[in-house]
């Protein structure tokens, strides 16, 4: 029982009830972006969801906002949020093949290939011709051993795009690895390369291709460059080493002593 017939009432001291301004809202969105580009993914998720509740913004920013955050969420590796704001965007503004893109992105780090699949192609139906959507959609094809339609999605996006880095290492990954065309992959891991000089996927595949064809000193240059440029890839680098050193010195073995 509350002494003296005192009531409770909640305290508006600090508490601004008016809603926020139209320049206060854009304010926020501008700087969301720019924490987004510089890496502040926290700064940038609570930028967009202050622009989200602030009953500013039109149908079509709503869906922009909801796009722009799930793909931040992809960048921090949170699926479920991102699939959460790209089907809110995908809701409100279906034509819009950048949504269909990201969403195909989440729905392969869910390992859910079928539907990043269909996703990648309605991304491709809306914008004739992007670059990663082939790249992406050839990826979930190899990662359900479909090589075939995979193939013809790198052939084609270099033919358009033929300095399309990730295609070219994707097609050096599936000619090597799935098709076993081991010399035929070589110039698309090359060319990723001289594309893009800090490719660390590219220097791992060229490694193993050049481990493949016993030429191992070549091999130990692509793997110490993949270790120099990602360290966490020590590791494989000293296996890998260690297992060419053991090869070589096989093959330099005179046969008699092999078999004993």
């Amino acid at each position: 029982m509350i002494s003296g017939g005192q009531q409770f009432a909640a305290s508006t001291h600090g508490f601004d009830p008016s809603p926020p301004s139209r320049a206060e809202v854009e304010q926020w969105i501008q700087q969301a972006g720019t924490d987004g580009q510089d890496g502040r993914f926290d700064a940038a998720i609570a930028a967009y969801g202050k622009s989200l509740k602030s009953g500013q913004l039109s149908q079509g920013e709503l869906a922009e906002i909801h796009g722009r955050r799930g793909n931040i969420y992809l960048a921090m590796a949170n699926h479920d949020f991102a699939l959460r704001d790209l089907d809110a965007a995908i809701a409100i503004n279906a034509a819009n093949p950048y949504y269909w893109l990201w969403r195909g992105n989440a729905y392969i780090a869910k390992l859910a290939p079928d539907r990043a699949i269909d996703d990648y192609g309605e991304a491709m139906r809306l914008l004739p011709r992007p670059p990663d959507a082939y790249a992406n959609r050839a990826a979930a094809y190899m990662s359900v051993g479909k090589f075939d339609p995979a193939l013809s999605d790198l052939d084609n996006v270099l033919q358009f795009a033929p300095d399309h880095a990730l295609s070219r290492n994707n097609r050096c990954y599936l000619k090597a690895f799935a098709l076993e065309d081991y010399a035929g992959a070589l110039p698309d891991c090359d060319r990723a390369i001289a594309l893009v000089d800090n490719f660390v996927l590219a220097y791992q595949n060229r490694a193993a291709i050049h481990e493949r064809l016993r030429q191992f000193d070549l091999a130990r240059r692509d793997y110490e460059k993949a270790a120099e440029l990602a360290p966490a890839l020590a590791a494989q680098r000293d296996a890998a080493l260690t297992r060419m050193q053991r090869q070589q010195e096989l093959m330099e073995t005179p046969p008699d002593l092999i078999m004993n």
